[in-house]
């Protein structure tokens, strides 16, 4: 049997709680306790960095494997959702791991769940497979990026030296809670007794995760400031500030949005890796599927960003408007269920001249019907189609620009008719 048929019998074995989104899972880190002793533990050399938040967990989490990778280190990265192949989630030294190292790891971990009588979701099984991954390659540095929430998450079970927590938004207020506060208290929880948590100052957040830190004993840090900063052509360059010292840096080709992301990986990495001499000049910027991800057509690129929450479309539109001034654009948009869509279009319209509505590959998503009738009441343009693909084809000989939006699914489904078109 070949590695992908194997992972799939491997999945059926799984309880698949990012598809099926149920309130009803049994929420706990039990599981992934049991999973991390023995042969499953946590490797004890490197250093092991968990990052939560709301917007820019994946890119942080990106930047801080790039940037220890660049010091020489041998580096594991853990990151969700995929967009066209599971092992995306897992990379050694920024490559995927191939699917017959992934499958072996995974039937090791479902041997041990079985010994103990353990029922796993996808979700504790990847994490756990991630581990003994990182440790069977003496990884340097491990990054683990948050599934959701941060409290019950799976990778809050595996023991780290250093947490980031990224900006807050409204998201899965049906698991995490109606307001920012809840959310917020949810992801707190990723901090760690004893160690250094970098957190994005936010004033609506700062003094909630402050006492959440001293509850625990955490040591609450904030990143650096960037001053200087100047875009030239497609060209970032600035100053990184941590306390008295000044770092020069260049980035070339990155959003705005990147900005963030570099200055947390920084201070985290600065201080986890004090003799490394990190590289800036120029960063080594991480490709970021997904997040403003730019396919060339001629005049008529397709722009794929799985934005899907407030702030992430906004950010999307500030960078339409950035890189593509004057310029408007066709919009194929997809939302899972629970999600705040109407917040999302709303940052988007702006700029849109007709949207095109689908549903979402394999997962509860909102209906087409019922967000084309709320953009026609808004006088904007729009059409359901059946399903991605059919979004594409539509939009594929269209003269203007193409923006992909509101979900990683929906994102992943594009990217594969794109990689299979250049074939």
């Amino acid at each position: 049997m070949d590695a992908n048929r194997r992972l799939e019998e491997l999945f059926r074995r799984m309880l698949n709680y990012e598809r099926t989104r149920t309130m009803a899972a049994p929420w706990s880190l039990d599981n992934m306790r049991r999973l991390l002793t023995g042969a499953g533990a946590r490797a004890a050399r490197g250093v092991w960095i968990q990052v939560g938040g709301s917007k820019g967990k994946g890119s942080t989490s990106h930047y801080l494997e790039a940037l220890a990778r660049g010091t020489g280190a041998r580096t594991g990265l853990y990151t969700s959702p995929h967009l066209q192949h599971v092992t995306e989630r897992v990379r050694i030294d920024g490559e995927p791991v191939p699917a017959t190292e992934l499958a072996d790891a995974l039937d090791a971990v479902l041997a041990q769940a079985d010994a103990g009588g353990m029922l796993l979701s996808f979700f504790e099984a990847l994490t756990a497979a991630a581990v003994r991954i990182f440790g069977d390659h003496a990884v340097d540095v491990a990054v683990l990026e948050v599934g959701l929430g941060g409290r019950l998450d799976a990778t809050t079970a595996v023991p780290v030296d250093a947490t980031v927590l990224t900006h807050i938004e409204l998201e899965h207020t049906d698991l995490l809670g109606p307001d920012i506060e809840s959310i917020a208290t949810e992801k707190a929880h990723i901090m760690r007794p004893g160690a250094p948590a970098w957190v994005t100052p936010d004033p609506r957040t700062d003094a909630l995760f402050a006492a959440h830190a001293g509850r625990i004993g955490a040591v609450p840090r904030t990143p650096a400031t960037i001053a200087d900063l100047r875009e030239l052509a497609t060209t970032w360059s600035g100053t990184l500030v941590e306390g008295a010292e000044r770092h020069p840096f260049t980035l070339h080709g990155a959003s705005r949005f990147e900005l963030a992301a570099l200055a947390l990986a920084f201070s985290c990495l600065h201080h986890l890796l004090p003799h490394a001499a990190l590289p800036l000049t120029p960063v080594p910027r991480p490709e970021l599927p997904g997040r403003f991800e730019v396919h060339s057509a001629a005049t008529s690129p397709w722009i794929l960003d799985g934005a899907h929450t407030e702030g992430s479309a906004r950010q999307v539109a500030t960078e339409l408007r950035r890189r593509f001034p004057g310029r408007r654009v066709n919009l194929l948009f997809g939302a899972a269920a629970g999600k705040r869509w109407t917040a999302v279009l709303s940052e988007l319209l702006p700029l849109v001249d007709r949207v095109l509505v689908t549903p979402l590959p394999g997962i509860p998503c909102e209906e087409p019907a019922g967000v084309v009738a709320w953009l026609h009441e808004r006088g904007i343009p729009a059409v359901a189609v059946s399903d991605p693909e059919s979004g594409w084809a539509a939009l594929r000989d269209d003269p203007g620009l193409r923006l992909v939006a509101g979900s990683f699914y929906l994102v992943g489904a594009v990217r594969q008719k794109l990689d299979d078109v250049r074939r």
